[in-house]
């Protein structure tokens, strides 16, 4: 018969350790936190807040300098998942980890790239404001914006897009010079001015508007 495997004294004291070491502490953390960035990298027209949260109960640690974020690092925000953060104006490449209970640290630096512009474009003349005309003379209105912007050009209306007659409309790059013509013929008889109304649209949807008042001389 084979022989039977018996435990000694100091086995039979071992086990029972163990047994009672796993149950107390349980097993090591040894697995790192991952952190998500809630909304991901994205564009806005409006104040935006943005949400990081780690895997686990985690200190998370972020840099919107464009430089890798660091433990007690000047240019690093830190605090407790989840942690909000309003987003600046502009564009920002915003880097983040995380350090969870156990010290164990994310793999990697994270990152995502955000755009918040809440500024409705500028409409401007560059040249000078048009004088009253004679009756047969040509207004030219030069104008730019200063981001690309889609623009509508209209006489007359109420100072809102599309209130008016359409005179020209297209995409325009920023600070790049534009400009339109007006003959006398077609303002009013009477002493009125008439108004043209440039719009420009970023790409927000927000408007800014430039009202150009002609009449004769």
């Amino acid at each position: 018969a084979m022989p039977v495997q018996r435990l000694t004294k100091g086995a039979r004291c071992v086990a029972p350790l163990v047994a009672l070491f796993l149950i107390c502490c349980g097993t090591p953390d040894t697995v790192p936190p991952r952190t998500s960035a809630e909304p991901g990298g994205s564009s806005f027209g409006e104040p935006a807040v943005l949400v990081l949260t780690a895997s686990e109960p985690a200190m998370v640690y972020v840099s919107f300098s464009g430089t890798d974020p660091e433990i007690a690092d000047e240019n690093t925000i830190s605090g407790e998942s989840p942690l909000r953060i309003e987003l600046p104006e502009g564009v920002t490449e915003v880097r983040f980890f995380s350090i969870d209970l156990s010290g164990n640290r994310e793999l990697g630096i994270r990152v995502e790239v955000y755009l918040v512009d809440t500024t409705p474009p500028e409409v401007a003349l560059t040249g000078d404001a048009p004088e009253p005309l004679g009756l047969l003379e040509i207004a030219e209105i030069e104008w730019q914006v200063n981001e690309t912007c889609d623009y509508r050009i209209e006489r007359g209306g109420d100072g809102e897009p599309e209130s008016g007659e359409l005179l020209e409309e297209g995409t325009l790059d920023a600070e790049v010079a534009a400009s339109i013509e007006v003959a006398a013929i077609d303002l009013p008889d009477d002493e009125g001015a008439l108004s043209i109304w440039i719009h420009a649209r970023d790409w927000t949807g927000r408007v800014g508007s430039l009202e150009v008042a002609l009449q004769r001389a």
